[in-house]
C-alpha cells in the first residue's frame, strides 16, 4: 500500500452566521470542548481524504457547498469568521491540527506561516463554473 503524500481526518470547520443566532441553540464544540455559540454553524462536519503521490483528487459539489473551505481548512488557512474546530492533517507523514496549527519545534507564528504558504504552495487548487465545463482548454 501507498503511503499517503497527503491525508485529512475527521476535519469540521465553522463559519460565523449572525442568522443562526436567531435557532437559539448554543452553536457547535470544538474537539478541545470550546462552545462557539449561537452565532456559529458547521459547515464541514468531518471530511476525511487521502492523496497519494502522483495522484489527483478532485472534488465535486453544488456552488457554497464548502469544497474550497475543505481544501483551505486542510492547511489552517481559512478566511476571517471561519475556523477549524477539529481534525487532523498528514503531509509526508507529519501531523499537525489545523485549529492549532505547527506546534512544537516550529512554535513560532512566523516561521509556521511561512511553512503552511510552502506546504499550500505546492498544491493546486482550481475552481470551475458550470460555463466553463464546455471550454476544455481555458483555464481559470
Amino acid at each position: 500500500m501507498l503511503k499517503p503524500l497527503f491525508e485529512v481526518q475527521g476535519l469540521r470547520i465553522a463559519v460565523a452566521d449572525d442568522r443562526t443566532s436567531l435557532k437559539g441553540d448554543d452553536g457547535p464544540v470544538t474537539e478541545d470542548g470550546e462552545q462557539l455559540g449561537s452565532g456559529w454553524v458547521e459547515i464541514v462536519p468531518g471530511a476525511s481524504y487521502r492523496v497519494n503521490a502522483g495522484e489527483v483528487l478532485g472534488l465535486v459539489g453544488e456552488s457554497a457547498s464548502g469544497k474550497s473551505l475543505m481544501l483551505m481548512g486542510a492547511f489552517g488557512l481559512l478566511p476571517i469568521g471561519a475556523r477549524v474546530i477539529g481534525g487532523t492533517t498528514r503531509y509526508k507523514g507529519h501531523e499537525y491540527k489545523p485549529s492549532q496549527p505547527w506546534q512544537g519545534e516550529d512554535d513560532v507564528p512566523s516561521r509556521r506561516a511561512r511553512k503552511q504558504r510552502r506546504i499550500a504552495g505546492t498544491s493546486e487548487v482550481r475552481c470551475h463554473s458550470a460555463a466553463q465545463l464546455d471550454l476544455p482548454g481555458i483555464r481559470s
